[in-house]
């Protein structure tokens, strides 16, 4: 379990670096074009042989900060097709569109043997009735294609139970009145601690999701492995893990208890943001 902890933890790590760098390299890159243009300016202009450095040093920047940014942009097609999905435009259209993701994940948790909620409806239960307002409904239709590939790979790894799945609410709903939104809609929403995310303004966007499910250690070390291919770029926010029963034992004929091989069950909680590059301000 220390284990699984510390891979979290080098994960949050990894990401707040990656992301620094990158911000520092961009800031490298600004100041290497500011250095051309001062140079090209320059009366008697640089020889030839400081413009030909200029420029490869320029070049180097560009190569570094473009695989950078492909590093911190997912590693697969996942990306590609959530890229090319088309937004619903109406609200019609999205709830529609959040009822076939209902039934679907309904319909994969059966086949993986997962235990469901009756009325789960994985963090969207706001919108059992009616769709997103309309100036929300990219932001709610990523969050519905991010949610579903985490429980795709949350439902290969065999969880017993999904207990709970909570979502971010998106930024542009934080205008709303709050006090408009249901008890089953907050239930579905949370607050995502602003010491612990990736985001950083004008530079970095993230989405929090947060599951709680319960099952032995294999299933959530399968899941973490699952998100650390970095198909998406999700990463690891935090792992709680609370144990639910111990494993089982016999007494022998000296009265030591025997353990059985019975794998504890355990109720997991794991925090995860989709993070996304900005374009910085020019």
């Amino acid at each position: 379990m220390l284990t699984l902890l510390l891979v979290a933890a080098i994960s949050v790590g990894w990401s707040v670096e990656r992301g620094f760098a990158h911000k520092k390299l961009q800031a490298q890159l600004r100041t290497k074009q500011r250095e051309a243009r001062n140079l090209a300016q320059v009366q008697p202009a640089p020889t030839p042989e400081n413009e030909a450095l200029v420029a490869a040093d320029l070049e180097q920047a560009n190569a570094a900060l473009a695989a950078m940014r492909a590093d911190l942009t997912g590693r697969s097609l996942s990306v590609d097709r959530l890229k090319l999905q088309s937004v619903p435009e109406r609200r019609p259209d999205a709830f529609f569109d959040i009822a076939d993701f209902v039934e679907r994940m309904r319909f994969r948790a059966e086949q993986a043997g997962v235990g469901l909620k009756s009325d789960e409806r994985f963090g969207f239960a706001e919108f059992a009735h009616v769709g997103p307002e309309q100036d929300e409904i990219p932001a709610v239709f990523r969050q519905r294609l991010v949610m579903q590939y985490l429980l795709e790979q949350l439902f290969d790894a065999r969880p017993e139970r999904l207990l709970t799945v909570r979502r971010e609410r998106p930024t542009s709903a934080t205008s709303r009145d709050t006090r408009a939104t249901t008890t089953t809609a907050s239930a579905d929403l949370f607050e995502v601690d602003p010491r612990m995310t990736a985001r950083v303004p004008g530079f970095v966007d993230a989405t929090a999701f947060r599951l709680e499910f319960t099952g032995g250690t294999g299933t959530l070390r399968t899941f973490l492995n699952r998100l650390s291919t970095f198909e998406l770029p999700l990463v690891v926010r935090s792992v709680e893990v609370e144990r639910q029963n111990e494993p089982a034992g016999l007494r022998t004929s000296e009265g030591e208890i025997a353990p059985l091989v019975v794998p504890a069950t355990s109720r997991f909680t794991v925090t995860v943001e989709y993070i996304e590059l900005t374009e910085p301000a020019s």
